[in-house]
């Protein structure tokens, strides 16, 4: 089952770029089997780095309960430039999906996006 997105039990994670760019980098040509505690050490992640990590990996739906990958890893993880932007650009829109149904994002304000990611909780 796909994840659901943005609900009130699954918050949108927040991850540092450097982070997430280097994750996709160190799994360039091979996604392992399972994106396991001894993967995240051996690329000198702190703990609260492979918290956050795990969090997006979980929301974006790129990784299973498990922590097995999903097809999209795979496929974010081989696109290079162009494509890798859409790919990214496909993940974001459906896991925050009912953000874009309810704001125009292009025009709303910092204060409307605050309120509508304070009424997750």
């Amino acid at each position: 089952m796909a994840n659901k997105g943005i609900q009130s039990t699954n918050l949108p994670p927040y991850v540092a770029y450097s982070t997430w760019r280097r994750l996709l980098e160190s799994l360039n040509g091979a996604v392992p089997a399972k994106l396991d505690r001894s993967l995240y050490d051996r690329l000198g992640f702190s703990g609260t780095q492979i918290f956050t990590l795990k969090a997006a990996l979980y929301f974006f739906d790129l990784i299973k309960l498990d922590d097995t990958p999903t097809e999209k890893l795979h496929e974010l993880v081989e696109a290079k430039g162009d494509k890798r932007k859409e790919i990214l650009n496909k993940i974001v829109r459906e896991a925050y999906l009912p953000l874009f149904t309810k704001l125009d994002v292009r025009t709303a304000t910092s204060g409307q996006l605050s309120d509508y990611f304070e009424s997750l909780h």
